[in-house]
């Protein structure tokens, strides 16, 4: 099986899959330190660049790809979703933190900014909840091809109360291809 993990970083997901699962496996990242990084662990790089839709266009399928916590990086996530998955022979995971989680709504209601960021609050351009994940889906006409799982937050709870509890959401979709 091929996988493709973009917005690797320092590889962390894809070192962990390789150790446990027979796969060829391609990272891609707009850092030139993970690049090399991926160079040094000896996995593949592909450069892809969200901005620009012609870029995904142009790269190979993967049976797997996965997208974790970039979306809510960039302007235009549902039309990358959508051209992910026409690149995707099985499966497309993606994940993003979930703005409905109760620690971001005190923080709201305190008047400040949920704390979904690491250097300044200006990195997000995009906020789902669990509920708007849903509609976000449906609206793509991707929800009965698709699962949503929160994870983080308040274990139990988090599976009781998605919306509320949990803090991050990932979600599968099986291809349409």
């Amino acid at each position: 099986a091929s996988l493709l993990d973009i917005g690797t970083g320092e590889a962390n997901i894809l070192r962990k899959i390789i150790k446990e699962k027979n796969i060829k496996a391609y990272g891609s990242d707009i850092s030139d330190l993970s690049k090399d990084r991926l160079n040094t662990l000896g996995i593949g790089h592909i450069k892809i660049d969200l901005s620009n839709i012609e870029s995904i266009r142009k790269i190979d399928n993967f049976d797997y790809i996965i997208i974790l916590e970039v979306l809510e990086h960039i302007p235009n996530s549902e039309e990358v979703i959508l051209e992910l998955l026409k690149k995707t022979n099985k499966t497309l995971f993606y994940s993003h933190p979930n703005t409905g989680f109760f620690i971001d709504r005190l923080r709201l209601l305190f008047g400040r900014f949920p704390l979904q960021w690491r250097h300044h609050p200006s990195e997000h351009l995009r906020f789902w909840t669990y509920k708007d994940v849903k509609w976000s889906l449906r609206n793509l006409n991707l929800y009965s091809n698709s699962s949503i799982q929160p994870y983080a937050g308040i274990p139990i709870m988090n599976k009781i109360f998605k919306n509320l509890f949990s803090e991050a959401i990932i979600v599968k979709i099986k291809s349409l291809n």
